[in-house]
């Protein structure tokens, strides 16, 4: 999904959060998961990945460069952000 649409539906109130994930091909690298408010559509929707204006998934080499985009996509400052380890099924720790 491209970034004028995002920002169009998360002014709509159809967006429940924007998400910093790894790119599961390159570690280092990170995405913007965009996940809906299933309560404000007609039907469920899988989370979606941000994309740039070729249609490929938008990547970030930099954490500040990615926050940048979410404020620009929500329109607010950011003071704080907090990071979670990613746990598999049985418990063990990706990172």
């Amino acid at each position: 999904m491209k970034i004028k649409e995002v920002k169009m539906l998360h002014e709509a109130g159809v967006i429940s959060c924007l998400i910093a994930i790894r790119s599961p091909s390159k570690p280092r690298d990170w995405l913007i998961q965009i996940v809906f408010d299933d309560a404000s559509l007609e039907k469920p929707q899988r989370p979606v990945l941000l994309h740039n204006s070729l249609g490929e998934a938008k990547v970030f080499r930099r954490l500040n460069t990615l926050l940048g985009e979410i404020e620009s996509i929500t329109g607010e400052f950011y003071q704080q952000v907090e990071f979670e380890r990613a746990i598999d099924v049985q418990g063990d720790m990706f990172l």
